[in-house]
C-alpha cells in the first residue's frame, strides 16, 4: 500500500490515541507525576498501532471482496502488517510497563488488557473469514472499538481498579458510535470511496431500529454516570443536561426518520455532537 492509503487508514486510530489520553487523564490521581508523564508519552503511542492494526483487519476483508483492485496487496501480507501493527503496540506496551516498574511497580493489568485485544481483532477476523455477510457488522465493531478501547486502555495504564464511571462513559460513547455507523449506512447511495465503507445490507427501516436502539442504551449509561456528576452541580446543569438532550435528539430524529423522513445526515451530526460532549464531561470531572 502507499504511505497515503496508510495516513488514511491510521487517521481513526488517531482518535483512539486522543481517548488514551482522556483514560489516562482521569484515572491519575495518586500515581505520581513520573507515571502520569511516561503513560502520556508512551500510551498513545502503543495504542495507536494497537487501533492500527485492527482498522488494516478491514483492509483485509476489503482485499478478500476486490482482490484485483488492490494490486499485488495479498491476503498473506495484509496479515502481516496487522501483526507487525499489533506486535509494536504490544512492544511499547512493554516499554512503558519496564520503565514504570523501575519508579513503581509492574503494571500486570495493561498487559493482560492488551493481549485481550489481540484476541478481540482475531475474533473479528475469523468471524469476517468465516461469514462473510456479518463483515459490515463486523466493520461497525471495529472502528467503534478502535475508538472507544482508548478510553479503558490509557485507565489501565495508571491503575487496576478503574473508576466505575469510566466504563459507563465507555459503553455510552460506544453505543453513541455504533448508532453512528448504522446511520452512516445510508451512504450506500452515495459513491464514495473509502477503505471502511460497507454497504449495510439492511433496508433502511432495520438501519434506523439499530441506530435508535444504540442511542437508548447510550442515554440509559450516560444516565448511570450521573452520580459523579451530582457531586458538581453547576457541571451536571452546563454539560451533562445539554448532553442528553442532544443524545434524546437524536433519538427522536431517528425515529422519525423511521415513521415520516429520511433525515439521517442530521441524525449523524447530532450524535457526533454528543460523543463531544461526553468526552468534554470526562475531561472535567476527570481526577
Amino acid at each position: 500500500m502507499r504511505i497515503r492509503t496508510y495516513l488514511k487508514i491510521g487517521k481513526p486510530s488517531v482518535k483512539g490515541g486522543i481517548m488514551v489520553l482522556f483514560g489516562i487523564f482521569n484515572s491519575r490521581l495518586g500515581i505520581g507525576v513520573e507515571i502520569f508523564t511516561i503513560n502520556l508519552i508512551y500510551g498513545p503511542l502503543a495504542y495507536l498501532f494497537l487501533a492500527f492494526s485492527g482498522l488494516i483487519v478491514i483492509k483485509l476483508f476489503q482485499v478478500l471482496d476486490t482482490p484485483s483492485y488492490n494490486g499485488n496487496l495479498t491476503i498473506k501480507r495484509v496479515l502481516i502488517i496487522i501483526g507487525t501493527g499489533y506486535l509494536i503496540g504490544f512492544i511499547l506496551t512493554i516499554v512503558n510497563v519496564v520503565i514504570n516498574s523501575i519508579i513503581y511497580y509492574i503494571n500486570i493489568s495493561i498487559i493482560i488488557f492488551t493481549a485481550f485485544i489481540g484476541i478481540l481483532w482475531c475474533i473479528f477476523i475469523i468471524i469476517g473469514l468465516k461469514s462473510r455477510k456479518n463483515i459490515p457488522i463486523v466493520k461497525v465493531c471495529i472502528i467503534t472499538f478502535t475508538f472507544s478501547i482508548g478510553l479503558i486502555y490509557g485507565a489501565f495504564l495508571n491503575i487496576l481498579n478503574i473508576p466505575v464511571y469510566i466504563y459507563y462513559f465507555f459503553f455510552s460513547i460506544s453505543f453513541l458510535q455504533i448508532s453512528r455507523e448504522f446511520t452512516k449506512g445510508f451512504n450506500k447511495r452515495e459513491k464514495v470511496e473509502d477503505f471502511i465503507l460497507f454497504p449495510i445490507r439492511m433496508d433502511d427501516y432495520k438501519l434506523l431500529k439499530y441506530s435508535l436502539f444504540f442511542q437508548i442504551l447510550s442515554v440509559l449509561f450516560m444516565v448511570l454516570s450521573i452520580y459523579k456528576i451530582l457531586k458538581y452541580p453547576s457541571l451536571f446543569l452546563f454539560i451533562t443536561i445539554p448532553g442528553l438532550i442532544i443524545i434524546i435528539l437524536g433519538a427522536f430524529l431517528t425515529l422519525a426518520s423511521i415513521l415520516e423522513n429520511d433525515i439521517y445526515k442530521k441524525i449523524s451530526s447530532i450524535l457526533k455532537i454528543g460523543i463531544l460532549l461526553e468526552l468534554i464531561m470526562l475531561l472535567i470531572i476527570g481526577k
